[in-house]
């Protein structure tokens, strides 16, 4: 189940929000108010994705995402809002946003994309991050090895080179990367040729290949290389390049060197070897062993002695049979057991023979991989066989962990949603960009732009007039190649007709990797956002001037006829007809002020000052006007002004006997309250509710339902709570984090 941090102050849209992404799709929502709390939640506890509020009152989505990007450079990030401009979704992607969704009225529609991009960004991080734990592993076995591995790629280029080249070669890890013939070129002179054999023979063989060989070291010296290396192919059976593992065996084959020249020797040279060593007699059984084999198997040579060769080691077949070794059905197969037979019946030696064999080492099975090298000797007129053996387990577990990390990449490779392409840039005579080739792109890439059959070609080849089109594209290409800085940017693609969004980096000189979705869909949509709106607004601020102008004509008309003159029944439908004339003009005010509620962002402002100003305007005399409000700043829409106002003009109209209207504040345990009383009629209990509602109660609707729509934006509330007959008593909650204090030494 994927757990989701939902940042927004609205508790509406959490909450709407909340049941929509929960439904059906195995997510865990967490809802939160602030940027703020939601900082402190994620250092608390783990989540797998953050959707955030664009405008939100302690901060931001812009802030909010570089602060949690400071924090988390991996988890998912998408900013979700009704505001914001172009300007502000290329700031939130160059920022490090993953997507940007404007919410809309299409609620089942937008919810339905906000799911999808959440699973395909959770996916793609979830991927991702098992590359690089993969990444990790290999390389963390790779850098910690004794042996001396690379990669190379089918054009002989170097992918990479662990430390330990260094100390097995004396060059370093730069001179392999800028000079990959250099492994070529210190091979000993006398077993060139058969390096060169070996070579042309990985292309035609996909199992792992074993072949001793000389280098000549930096500092002269020649130097033995155990080498193992496989061959990798491509899904299409296509040689795609070499691993490689090398390692120092120069002590060892001087080891195999001295036995050969110094018989006499034997047995001290035979305890004192590098690699495990075993002297078995004609009957394969162990007569000797050197300390090395003793620490491989966590025996001692006094329980490996006069034992068979099977028994001697711990396999495993040669305890299935009570008479040991060579008696099992398993042991027909032994590769190891085979082998010493043949030795010792025709005199064939072995060398470099790879052989599993499953052993119990202290009770439990191990899977152990040793390197075998057999050589037959006499030794007082008796027969022997000397057997070399190097525990090759952890190369081969290293082998292992390659073969992983490459199935991984290509997994990720093929699958990932995103277009990628992995290409080089090439340059005219003068250094100047002039065209790139296509070295390998997956699926998507196709999918994504309909180019088909691209890899191995020139971009000038696919799209011819791509470099006059969009030069842009190639100067920040080349920048990403010269600089090695990564980028993000969004692009008209004209060439295809299209948007998209591209990621690009650099993995290796001269090089560059763009990953990049298609958004086409996404830009038509806000295109089509903003110019409805815009049609929207005009026509309504049309349509209000057509209609005021009629009103004015009509009170013109009416003014004309001098109704007071007339008979008493047509002066009481003209007097009607003037008061809805008058409710029409009021409307259209208010849809004026309805419109306005959220085009502006909100801003801090100060209580007392603001409601100055509006008294001001209002010439309120005799009503008495207190304000007990110091030193307090409100988070909300710059039409507040139009709440006190209408709070204000509701107690004049509608309070008969009012004196005095009194503005004071305190702070309670949900925020601060910001309070307006007068000493009117009051409210009658059964209203007090209902008059926030359109046309209720007097007809202060209007008013009211605009100041609790323009308090709400910021998550304000209004209610009525004076006593019937003793005057009207608003009270306006400002919830933490929407008010501060100034000028009070705090």
């Amino acid at each position: 189940m994927s757990r989701i941090l939902f940042v927004d102050d609205d508790p509406e849209i959490r909450n709407v929000s909340k049941q929509f992404l929960e439904k059906d799709t195995g997510f865990n929502v967490d809802p939160v108010e602030t940027a703020t709390a939601a900082l402190l939640i994620l250092q608390k506890n783990p989540y797998d994705a953050i959707i955030s509020d664009f405008v939100m009152p302690d901060m931001d989505g812009i802030a909010f995402l570089k602060k949690v990007r400071s924090i988390n450079t991996y988890i998912p990030f998408i900013i979700f809002t009704a505001h914001g401009d172009e300007s502000v979704v290329i700031d939130a992607l160059n920022n490090g946003a993953d997507f940007y969704l404007k919410k809309n009225y299409n609620i089942r529609t937008q919810f339905f994309e906000l799911t999808q991009i959440i699973k395909m960004s959770v996916a793609r991080v979830h991927t991702e991050e098992l590359l690089r734990k993969s990444e990790e592993k290999f390389r963390t076995i790779a850098e910690y090895s004794n042996e001396w591995m690379y990669w190379v790629d089918p054009h002989g280029s170097m992918i990479y080179v662990s430390p330990s080249c260094e100390q097995i070669s004396g060059y370093t890890q730069e001179e392999f990367y800028q000079d990959p013939d250099l492994k070529d070129r210190i091979v000993y002179e006398k077993d060139l040729y058969s390096w060169i054999a070996h070579k042309e023979s990985c292309s035609l063989q996909k199992n792992s290949l074993i072949r001793d060989f000389r280098i000549v070291h930096k500092d002269g010296s020649i130097r033995w290389i155990g080498h193992i290396c496989q061959s990798i192919y491509d899904d299409h059976g296509a040689y795609a390049g070499r691993r490689v593992s090398n390692r120092d065996i120069t002590g060892r084959k001087k080891t195999e060197e001295l036995f050969m020249k110094e018989r006499n020797n034997f047995l001290k040279i035979f305890r004192a070897a590098p690699v495990g060593l075993l002297l078995i007699n004609s009957r394969n059984e162990i007569v000797q062993v050197n300390n090395v084999i003793s620490d491989m198997v966590l025996r001692s040579p006094a329980d490996i002695i006069r034992e068979r060769v099977g028994g001697g080691l711990g396999c495993i077949n040669s305890q299935l049979d009570p008479r040991g070794c060579g008696y099992s059905d398993h042991c027909q197969e032994c590769p190891l057991r085979q082998g010493l037979e043949t030795l010792l019946l025709n005199g064939n030696r072995i060398h470099g023979e790879v052989i599993p064999l499953t052993l119990i080492i202290h009770g439990k099975t191990n899977i152990r991989w040793l390197h075998v090298n057999a050589e037959p000797v006499e030794i007082d007129g008796f027969h022997y066989v000397i057997v070399a053996i190097d525990d090759i387990t952890k190369q081969r577990q290293i082998e292992d962990a390659l073969r992983e990390n490459e199935e991984h990449f290509r997994s990720l490779f093929e699958n990932m949603l995103e277009g990628y392409a992995y290409c080089q840039m090439l340059y005219d005579t003068k250094g100047n960009p002039n065209d790139w080739i296509y070295l390998d792109v997956n699926d998507a890439f196709g999918q994504l732009t309909g180019l088909t059959d691209v890899k191995g070609k020139l971009i000038s080849e696919v799209i011819p007039d791509v470099m006059e089109e969009t030069p842009g594209l190639f100067d920040i290409y080349n920048s990403v190649v010269v600089t090695g800085e990564p980028t993000k940017f969004e692009i008209n693609f004209t060439p295809l007709h299209i948007w998209l969004q591209i990621s690009v980096f650099r993995p290796k000189e001269g090089h560059f990797v763009a990953v990049f979705e298609n958004i086409t869909e996404r830009k038509l949509a806000n295109e089509a956002l903003v110019s409805v709106n815009h049609k929207l607004n005009l026509l309504s601020n049309i349509t209000r001037h057509d209609i005021g102008n009629e009103l004015q004509v009509m009170f013109g008309y009416l003014e004309i006829i001098g109704y007071n003159e007339l008979d008493p029944k047509l002066q009481e439908h003209i007097r009607r007809i003037n008061t809805s004339a008058h409710n029409i003009e009021r409307q259209l005010a208010f849809s004026k002020d309805y419109q306005d509620i959220g085009v502006k962002v909100p801003i801090w402002q100060d209580v007392k000052s603001v409601i100055i100003r509006i008294v001001n305007s209002m010439g309120l005399t005799p009503i008495r006007i207190e304000i007990d409000i110091f030193g307090v700043e409100i988070y909300a829409d710059p039409l507040t002004e139009k709440v006190y106002y209408n709070l204000i003009e509701n107690a004049r109209r509608y309070g008969e006997k009012i004196t005095q209207i009194r503005f004071y504040g305190r702070e309670d345990v949900g925020g601060y309250v910001i309070v307006c009383e007068d000493d009117g009629i009051g409210i009658p209990d059964e209203y007090k509710k209902k008059i926030f509602n359109r046309e209720y109660f007097k007809h202060t609707g209007f008013g009211l339902n605009l100041s609790r729509e323009i308090l709400d934006i910021t998550g304000i509330t209004i209610q009525e709570t004076g006593t019937p007959g003793t005057g009207a008593k608003f009270e306006i909650l400002v919830p933490r984090g929407k008010y501060r204090f100034i000028g009070l030494g705090e």
